[in-house]
């Protein structure tokens, strides 16, 4: 038996899970597909939605640029990053 345990903390609500399955590649398809359901949600930045980690860094970056003033991400049709 595979497991795979994950914690996710979005905003202060910390939620913990293991999927657990048998080591055959049926199994292993259904854990694929329960992470690819994490990644849509979007509650999380994974490799799979580097985006989120592309605009965090980017929002540092100005933020750092301006001496500290508070940097927005605005998500959308056309993600970036401004100065608030």
């Amino acid at each position: 038996m595979a497991t795979y345990d994950y914690t996710i903390n979005w905003s202060g609500d910390i939620r913990k899970g293991t999927i657990e399955c048998a080591n055959n590649e049926d199994s292993k398809r259904e854990v694929k597909k329960m992470l690819k359901e994490i990644d849509a949600a979007g509650i999380i930045a994974t490799p799979a939605n580097s985006a989120y980690n592309e605009l965090v860094v980017e929002a540092g970056r100005l933020s750092l640029a301006n001496n500290g003033r508070e940097a927005v991400i605005e998500y959308g049709a056309n993600p970036h990053v401004r100065l608030r």
